[in-house]
C-alpha cells in the first residue's frame, strides 16, 4: 500500500512537471511571436518613412530647379526665390538619420510653412490692389498644365478595431508520436516495513536437564519433653524374681524443630537455556484482572486503560454491546482508549479484549456519568 502511494506521488509530481513545461513552451512561444510582430510593424513604419522622405526631397528638388530657373524683374522677388532656395538647400543637407519619425515628420510640415508664407509674401506684394485703378491688359495666353503633384503623405493609422467573436473550436489534432523516452526518476523512498509474520511451528521440546544436587540436611530438631516417670510398684518380698512389670505409658511428643535453610539451587538442566533477548511465548492477561468502574465527564476527554501483557503483544479492542446502531468515535493509543467528552449514551458496560496467537482474555468496565 505504502509502495502505490509513493509511486503516485511520483506520477503525480511528473505530471505537475510536464504540465509547468507546457505553460513555460507556450508563454515563450506568445513572447516570440509578438516580438516578431512588433518589429515588422516598426520596419514598416520605417520604410514608410523612407518613402515619405524620398518623394519629399524629390519635391524639394523640383521646386528647387524651378526657382532657379524662374525668372522674376524685382530684386524683392529674386530675395523670395533665394530664400525658398535656401530653405530647400537647408533640408536637403541636413542629417536625419538620428531623429525619430514624429520630429522628422513636424520638420518637413514646418519647411512647406516656410515656402507658402514665401509665396504669399510675393503675392502679397506684387497682385494686391493698387489705389488708383488700371486698365487690364491684354489677356495672355493659358500656361500649360503643372505637372502632377507627388503623392500625399500617408494617413496615420486608423483605431484598433473591436475584437472578434471567438470561433468555433476547431476539430482535435491527431495525437502526437510518443517522445524519447525521459530519463530515469530519481530512487524513491524506502517502503515501510512490513506486517510481523505468524508465528512458526513450535519446536521439539529440549532434552531434560540433569538433576540439581539435593539440598544440604537441615539440622535436627530440638528433643521433645522428656514424659513423667510411671508410679513405682510395690517391693515385693524377697524371694524369687517377681515377673517383670508392663513399661510405663509414653509421653506426649516433643514440639517439631524448625526447619533447616534451603540449600543452594542446583544448576540448570541441559537443553533448557534461551538465547539472549529470547523470551517465552504466553498468553494474554490484564495486569488488574478485576473489572472496574470509570467515571467519565462531559467537558473534557476521559481515559479508560487496558493493561495488559503476553507475548506476542497482544492485541486490544473496546466495544460496548450489542455491536449495532450509532457508533461513538473512541480514538486508542497503545493501551489507552479515550472517550471524547461523553453523552449519556455513552454510559453503560464496555469489554476490553487482549488477543494473542495464543488466546484470548475479556475484562468488564463500567463507564458511569459525573
Amino acid at each position: 500500500m505504502a509502495a502505490t502511494t509513493e509511486k503516485e506521488k511520483l506520477v503525480e509530481r511528473d505530471a505537475n512537471n510536464s504540465t509547468c513545461l507546457n505553460i513555460c513552451a507556450c508563454i515563450g512561444l506568445i513572447l516570440t511571436i509578438t516580438f516578431i510582430t512588433v518589429m515588422s510593424m516598426v520596419f514598416l513604419d520605417i520604410q514608410s518613412l523612407d518613402e515619405t522622405d524620398a518623394n519629399i526631397r524629390l519635391q524639394i528638388e523640383e521646386l528647387k530647379r524651378k526657382l532657379e530657373f524662374a525668372q522674376y524683374g524685382d530684386d524683392d522677388e529674386a530675395d523670395s526665390r533665394d530664400v525658398m532656395a535656401s530653405i530647400a538647400e537647408k533640408y536637403l543637407s541636413e542629417d536625419r538619420s538620428d531623429e525619430s519619425p514624429g520630429i522628422h515628420k513636424r520638420q518637413t510640415i514646418h519647411i512647406f510653412d516656410l515656402i507658402l508664407k514665401a509665396q504669399e509674401a510675393t503675392f502679397e506684394k506684387y497682385c494686391k490692389a493698387p489705389d488708383h485703378p488700371c486698365p487690364p491688359g491684354v489677356r495672355g495666353d493659358n500656361g500649360t498644365n503643372g505637372a502632377a503633384g507627388t503623392d500625399g503623405l500617408n494617413g496615420t493609422s486608423g483605431l484598433v478595431g473591436d475584437k472578434g467573436e471567438v470561433g468555433e473550436r476547431g476539430v482535435d489534432g491527431y495525437k502526437g508520436e510518443m517522445g524519447p523516452k525521459g530519463p530515469d526518476g530519481d530512487i524513491g523512498l524506502d517502503g515501510r516495513n512490513g506486517t510481523q509474520g505468524s508465528q512458526g511451528v513450535q519446536g521439539e521440546d529440549g532434552l531434560k536437564g540433569v538433576q540439581g544436587e539435593n539440598g544440604t540436611e537441615g539440622a535436627q530438631g530440638k528433643p521433645g519433653m522428656k514424659g513423667d516417670p510411671g508410679d513405682a510398684g510395690l517391693i515385693g518380698p524377697d524371694g524369687q524374681d517377681g515377673v517383670r512389670g508392663s513399661p510405663g505409658f509414653i509421653g506426649p511428643a516433643g514440639d517439631q524443630g524448625l526447619n533447616g535453610t534451603q540449600g543452594p539451587m542446583g544448576p540448570m538442566g541441559k537443553g533448557l537455556s534461551l538465547p539472549a533477548g529470547c523470551e517465552c511465548y504466553k498468553k494474554p492477561s490484564f495486569l488488574n484482572p478485576n473489572d472496574e468502574t470509570i467515571q467519565v465527564s462531559s467537558i473534557t476527554d476521559t481515559q479508560i486503560p487496558c493493561n495488559t501483557t503476553g507475548n506476542p503483544p497482544p492485541v486490544l479492542t473496546l466495544y460496548k454491546p450489542p455491536r449495532k446502531g450509532r457508533k461513538r468515535s473512541i480514538q486508542q493509543n497503545g493501551n489507552i482508549f479515550t472517550v471524547m467528552k461523553a453523552v449519556p449514551s455513552d454510559y453503560g458496560e464496555y469489554i476490553c479484549t487482549a488477543t494473542n496467537m495464543y488466546g484470548s482474555v475479556d475484562k468488564r468496565i463500567t463507564v458511569v456519568g459525573p
